[in-house]
């Protein structure tokens, strides 16, 4: 399943939610579309959903997924690097394209968007680097909604806990 089609999913999920009347999902709602109608229709949902990922649109959440998951991209190049444990090829990618850090992506064989500190979690020093350059270690990954921590924990890898 692409990331896409996970996004449009929760979209879906989370219009359910607001058609059920539930509060929660209605005040996230307005808190990423201030102005959404009420009813939301999915295309308001859709929105809200592209504007909590920080785009502007739909549209340019779905442009920005496309580019994401092309290969040879700087970000896969990052996440690849995290998910092997190479910390010295972290930090010379993130020398150049900082912003990337909490950037979520996709690399083969994984399902939903994950962060670096997701793939990399298991190699300490990737570990380190990452919180250093301002990783935040509270997003949660698409596929599973989960931190990274949870990949640590699930994994064993207790001691992470600790950077």
């Amino acid at each position: 399943m692409t990331t896409l089609d996970n996004l449009r999913k929760a979209a879906k999920r989370w219009l359910n939610a607001l058609r059920e009347g539930d509060a929660d999902a209605r005040a996230r709602l307005v808190r990423a579309y201030p102005n959404a109608p009420d009813p939301a229709t999915l295309r308001d949902v859709q929105h809200a959903l592209a504007r909590e990922r920080g785009h502007a649109s739909w549209i340019a959440l779905k442009k920005a997924i496309a580019e994401t998951v092309r290969p040879g991209t700087q970000l896969t190049a990052l996440l690849a690097a995290a998910a092997r444990g190479d910390a010295t090829a972290v930090a010379a990618i993130l020398d150049e394209h900082p912003g990337l850090v909490n950037e979520r992506g996709l690399l083969t064989g994984h399902t939903g968007l994950r962060t670096a500190l997701h793939f990399g979690v298991s190699h300490e020093a990737v570990v380190k680097t990452l919180l250093d350059r301002g990783a935040d270690p509270n997003i949660r990954d698409e596929g599973d909604n989960a931190f990274p921590i949870h990949f640590a924990a699930e994994r064993g890898d207790l001691p992470i806990s600790s950077c």
